[in-house]
C-alpha cells in the first residue's frame, strides 16, 4: 500500500515533532523512519515503487498511511512525481514558519554542525547574488512553493499547520489536523516540540568534552585534522545569538516580504502573526 497522507514541508518547522505525534494516533500508520526522500532524490526514486512500499509497516485498520519529507514542497519535480504515483485523493500537510525564523534556524543548525562559517547576513547576501547549496532564502519562499503545489493539487487537498500555533497550543493544532483528516483527535500529555537546533541536545556533550582529562589524547589527535578542528570549534561554541527585532524586520522586508504577499494572495488571507514587532518567534 502507498501512503495517502504526506507531510511535504517545511524544514525547521516541526515536522519531526509531528511525525512523533502521528505515531501515537490509532488511525494513522507512519513510515518506519521520517524523511524517506523518495520523490526528491533521484538515487532513491530510481529504486522504484517496490522499495518505497518497503519503507512502511503493514496497515491493519488504520485510515491513513503517512510519510513526512519536508523537502518535497521545495522540489517541484518531487511534487510532479507524487502526483503521478500516489492516489488523487491523497491528503497533504504543510507546516509553515515565519520565513526569517525558518532561515535562521536552518543557518543555526548548520553553524552548530560545523558546516557554516559565515555570518547570517553574509550567507543571505551570497545566496542572493550567487546561489549556493544551503538555500536559506529559497527554502523560505512558501508562496512560490505553494503555487508549484497547486499545479497538481488544490487547496482543499492540503492542511496548514502554523509553527507559532504548533509551539504554543499544540493540542489545538493537532485537533484541527484531525478534523481535516476526519479522524478523532488525541490528547497530548505534553508538548513534543523541543528541537532547538542542538542547543540542549549537545550541552552535556560539550561539558564532557571540555572537562574530561581522559579525552585529552583523543582531542590532540582530532585537532590535527583541519576539518575536524573546524567542526569541534563550531561544536564547542555557544549557540548563535537570537536575532533582534530590527534584524528580523530587515531580513523580512529585504528577502521575504514579496513572497509572503504572494502566499497571502494565494490563501486569500493575511498572516497577521508574521507582520509587526509584537510577534515573538518560537525557538528551534
Amino acid at each position: 500500500m502507498l501512503p495517502n497522507l504526506v507531510g511535504i514541508g517545511v524544514q525547521k518547522a516541526g515536522t519531526n515533532s509531528l511525525y512523533t505525534i502521528l505515531q501515537k494516533h490509532p488511525e494513522v500508520e507512519v513510515s518506519y523512519e521520517t524523511e524517506i526522500h523518495f520523490f526528491d532524490l533521484d538515487r532513491k526514486y530510481s529504486k522504484g515503487i517496490g522499495w518505497y512500499e518497503q519503507q512502511f509497516p503493514p496497515v491493519k485498520d488504520e485510515k491513513y498511511l503517512c510519510e513526512i519529507t519536508p523537502e518535497y514542497i521545495y522540489k517541484e519535480e518531487a511534487l510532479e512525481r507524487i502526483s503521478e504515483t500516489l492516489d488523487s485523493k491523497t491528503k497533504f500537510i504543510l507546516m509553515l514558519r515565519h520565513p526569517v525564523d525558518r532561515a535562521y534556524s536552518h543557518y543555526t543548525m548548520n553553524k552548530m554542525g560545523g558546516v557554516e562559517n559565515r555570518t547570517f547576513q553574509q550567507a543571505l547576501e551570497e545566496e542572493e547574488t550567487s546561489g549556493g547549496n544551503k538555500k536559506y532564502i529559497q527554502k523560505s519562499l512558501y508562496g512560490k512553493q505553494l503555487n508549484n503545489f497547486l499545479k497538481y493539487y488544490s487547496l482543499d487537498d492540503i492542511h496548514f499547520i502554523w509553527f507559532h500555533e504548533f509551539t504554543t497550543n499544540q493540542n489545538k493544532s493537532i485537533t484541527d489536523l484531525c478534523d481535516f483528516l476526519g479522524i478523532p483527535s488525541i490528547e497530548l500529555n505534553r508538548d513534543v516540540h523541543r528541537n532547538q537546533s542542538g542547543a540542549v541536545k549537545y550541552s552535556s556533550l560539550r561539558w564532557i568534552y571540555k572537562n574530561n582529562k581522559f579525552l585529552d589524547p583523543i582531542k590532540d589527535t582530532l585537532h590535527r585534522f583541519p576539518k575536524m578542528r573546524s567542526f569541534l570549534k563550531s561544536f564547542l561554541e555557544n549557540r548563535p545569538k537570537k536575532l533582534s527585532v530590527e534584524e528580523r524586520e530587515f531580513y523580512f522586508s529585504k528577502y521575504f516580504q514579496k513572497d509572503v504577499e504572494l502566499l497571502e494572495r494565494t490563501l486569500g488571507k493575511e498572516i497577521k502573526e508574521w507582520h509587526g514587532r509584537d510577534f515573538v518567534p518560537a525557538e528551534g
